[in-house]
């Protein structure tokens, strides 16, 4: 995880330093609309941590017997999905951060 917060830290540094990676000037005046890339991989995170939780809570009521085995089976496949999604996408930032730190300048 440092690896990701290493490269968060570095994108927050260029982007505020006002020159781009490959040495041009960033136009300061340009408006960023949305959220930042921060933003977005911290609600990804807590949506794949809020898929675990659903299906933690449907495997504990189908024993308790308050739970329909088809719906267990969607929450948890659901789960599995959201997870799957969420460490490629891990994956791949690595893997792009580690590819820029190569880089010879």
């Amino acid at each position: 995880m440092s690896t990701v917060n290493s490269a968060l830290g570095a994108y927050k540094a260029a982007s505020q330093s006002g020159t781009s990676a490959v040495g041009g000037i960033v136009d300061q005046s340009a408006k960023l609309d949305g959220p930042s890339f921060g933003d977005l991989l911290k609600t990804a995170s807590q949506k794949t941590i809020d898929a675990q939780k659903t299906s933690e809570k449907a495997s504990a009521d189908a024993v308790l017997g308050k739970a329909d085995l088809t719906d267990v089976v969607n929450a948890v496949n659901n789960a599995e999905a959201t997870l799957n999604l969420f460490l490629a996408v891990r994956d791949k930032v690595i893997d792009a951060y580690e590819q820029i730190s190569r880089t010879q300048i």
